[in-house]
């Protein structure tokens, strides 16, 4: 009897318990990201290393700008889980929009390509990370693969634009801006008017 009831607690427990992560996910959806992180919080106390809750609860830390608690979130997963695309992008961008820990970042952009060879959105964060640290070469060849991955890719076009800039190839930087600026990116106009007159 008493292990009937153990088993139905623990049903009745993980039955609540999806409901709370559900729940996050449309306090998410809403933007109201503390509620959100406190339905994540409640899942999390059952299930505590429940990859999808962690990532959303990265994403909700990351949205109310608790990047430390976002990356806790984050490596927790990779720690379980080292092919987990989307928390090595999210460490990555972390990283090197808000550290600004550019070698890290490279780092995590390359495990993604190790897993996803054809992802052009970690070529071009990559490429960014490199030209930050001053390797022009390098991140115009991390561009290079993302547009050659898709041969639309406006902001790829735009940031090998500025490494070309960099190398004083303002001929190639202007062909970029060009297509960027074809492609629709608010940037390339701008970038047009100021080198390219």
């Amino acid at each position: 009897m008493r292990n009937k009831l153990i088993i139905l607690l623990v049903v009745v427990l993980a039955a609540c318990s999806g409901k709370e992560s559900k729940k996050g996910d449309v306090y998410f959806e809403k933007g109201e990201y503390e509620k959100a992180v406190e339905a994540y919080d409640k899942f999390l106390l059952i299930k505590p290393f429940h990859e999808k809750t962690l990532y959303n609860r990265g994403r909700a830390y990351e949205e109310m700008g608790k990047i430390d608690l976002a990356l806790a979130d984050f490596n927790k997963i990779i720690k379980s889980n080292p092919h987990h695309v989307e928390a090595l992008m999210s460490v990555g961008k972390d990283i090197l929009v808000r550290k600004k820990d550019y070698e890290l970042a490279i780092f995590h952009f390359s495990e993604v390509l190790k897993i996803t060879p054809n992802n052009e959105t970690a070529f071009l964060l990559r490429g960014k990370a490199e030209q930050k640290s001053g390797l022009v070469n390098e991140a115009i060849k991390s561009y290079n693969f993302a547009i050659n991955i898709k041969p639309d890719y406006g902001e790829a076009y735009l940031s090998r634009g500025t490494a070309y800039l960099v190398k004083g190839n303002k001929k190639m930087a202007c062909s970029d801006f060009n297509k960027a600026n074809a492609n629709k990116v608010e940037q390339a106009a701008q970038a047009l008017h100021k080198y390219c007159k």
